[in-house]
């Protein structure tokens, strides 16, 4: 049932207000806090440096390392010989080796751009490049960490469950990989990030012909094995495993009513506090199959490893930050492709907790299409006659970077953005405090598949947060409790210049 409240209300004596400022505000709102007593470290402000994060070698976050084993060799070799997103038939036996195959080619570098301040890029979105969810997988019986810089295997000495031992492997997200200045948003980040990889490691699923189920985070998951791999278990997210195969009978274990049991919403310190709440968060669902997430059956002959090689955020020349667009109209094709992949359904897990995702289309320039706001329904664009004549301009000023000569933020020449939200007071009324964190991983679900489906028609897909939310809300006439998750610009790539070095191998 719609919520009849009217939303969180505002912070005071604040100017602009984005999603690290109203993060608090929202979560109070989901869990039923009317008038919620604001942390004293928001008010603060104290929340610490923006800068990026020093790197830090996985070997030194793991509780017990062994000596490192090599990085499985020719991870791309099938992915330059297939098509996207076609299946190689038929399918190869499931053991322990293919998952750890899969799972290293998800996490691989594909390439450095040396005048671009973040380096690696993967075939998938991360925010700053921080890379926060880490892989692990099962090798004979036994949990070893993946990492992607050195391309090296990790044994961890932690023994798996013996419903793993075949083959597995679990994501966690590592809260301070994210800059302290972000808050308690590096909780919804975490979990966009957990929803974009599971989106390609189900796509990538198809092109190593392997299986998986996935099995969300649910009661008593401190005490499994994957909980026991990281030094500092208490700054880790609560993991997703995979594993190998597709079982007949789903798992019934650990699953428990849903718990909407709050107690205290803040304490006094931000890490501690999104540590608290957001490790709270399970999913008591039953495994169930990991989809392919793949929503197209052809896209002209490109290869697997092209696709991934080219998706991309879009590239500033001159090692300068934000993002460039070419002011070129997309065709009426290209946005319902990328319809098509932001509608393909997200794991059951996780979906039956964010049914209340609505997608919206900000469109300026699209032939076909009238300029304006559209929601995106059943993969057709329908023209919201409520907008403000002014809804684009309004859109585009909400972009809080703004842009000056060191920072080209093109979203107000972008031809379309796609714009994500939720209301997670219902959310959490129907299905218990973690799914607040489901529509967040179901957001980073949608957010791959439109970052894949504009790569396969060589288009830029740029996923963005740092949006004001007063004018957001205003542009597209939204509901008072409707949260805005993610905004996605599409648009052609602009000139950019610059060399960029081949990774794969």
């Amino acid at each position: 049932m719609p919520s009849t409240s009217s939303g969180p209300g505002w912070l005071p004596q604040r100017g602009r207000q984005g999603a690290i400022d109203r993060e608090t505000l929202w979560y109070d709102y989901a869990v039923g806090v009317e008038s919620p007593d604001l942390p004293p470290w928001l008010l603060r402000g104290d929340s610490g440096d923006p800068a990026q994060p020093a790197p830090v070698a996985v070997a030194d976050l793991l509780a017990t390392p062994g000596a490192p084993k090599p990085w499985p060799r020719g991870l791309w070799s099938s992915a330059r010989l297939t098509s996207f997103p076609q299946q190689p038939s038929p399918l190869e036996p499931t053991n322990g080796d293919a998952v750890l195959r899969l799972a290293a080619h998800a996490v691989a570098p594909v390439r450095r751009d040396p005048d671009d301040p973040y380096n690696d890029h993967r075939a998938y979105a991360s925010p700053r490049c921080a890379f926060p969810v880490h892989l692990s997988v099962v090798i004979h019986g036994e949990w070893h960490a993946l990492d992607p810089d050195r391309r090296l295997v990790i044994p961890t000495g932690v023994r798996a469950d013996p419903a793993h031992a075949r083959g597995a492997m679990a994501l966690s997200g590592r809260w301070d990989r994210i800059p302290s200045a972000y808050g308690w948003f590096r909780g919804s980040l975490v979990a966009i990030e957990t929803g974009i990889l599971l989106r390609h490691l189900a796509a990538l699923s198809r092109l190593h012909a392997t299986p998986v189920t996935l099995e969300p985070p649910r009661t008593g998951w401190e005490d499994q094995a994957p909980a026991r791999l990281w030094r500092d278990p208490s700054g880790w997210s609560p993991p997703y495993v995979l594993t190998a195969g597709d079982p007949t009978a789903k798992r019934e274990d650990h699953i428990t009513p849903w718990d909407l049991a709050v107690g205290a919403v803040h304490d006094d310190d931000a890490a501690t506090d999104l540590a608290r709440i957001y490790r709270s968060h399970t999913l008591n669902t039953a495994a169930g199959p990991l989809p392919t997430g793949v929503a197209e059956t052809s896209t002209g002959g490109d290869s697997w490893s092209q696709v991934l090689w080219r998706r991309s955020a879009g590239r500033m020349p001159r090692g300068l930050y934000g993002f460039r667009v070419a002011e070129t109209a997309l065709t009426l094709d290209d946005a319902q492709a990328v319809a098509r992949w932001a509608g393909s359904a997200a794991p059951p897990t996780v979906a039956s907790a964010t049914d209340g995702l609505r997608l919206y289309a900000v469109v300026r320039n699209v032939e076909g299409l009238t300029p304006g706001v559209h929601e995106i329904i059943n993969d057709r664009f329908v023209h919201r006659s409520t907008a403000p004549q002014n809804a684009l301009d309004r859109f585009a000023s909400a972009y809080l970077y703004g842009s000056d000569p060191s920072s080209g933020n093109d979203i107000a020449r972008a031809p379309l953005v796609l714009v994500v939200t939720s209301q997670p007071r219902d959310a959490v009324t129907q299905f218990g405090i973690g799914a607040w964190t489901a529509t967040q991983v179901a957001t980073g679900w949608l957010t791959h598949g439109v970052s894949l489906g504009a790569a396969a028609r060589h288009l830029v897909a740029r996923p963005v947060r740092a949006l004001d939310e007063r004018d957001v809300a205003d542009a597209l006439a939204l509901h008072d409790d409707e949260m805005v998750g993610l905004a996605i610009v599409i648009s052609h790539h602009a000139p950019h210049g610059g060399l960029q070095i081949d990774l794969r191998s």
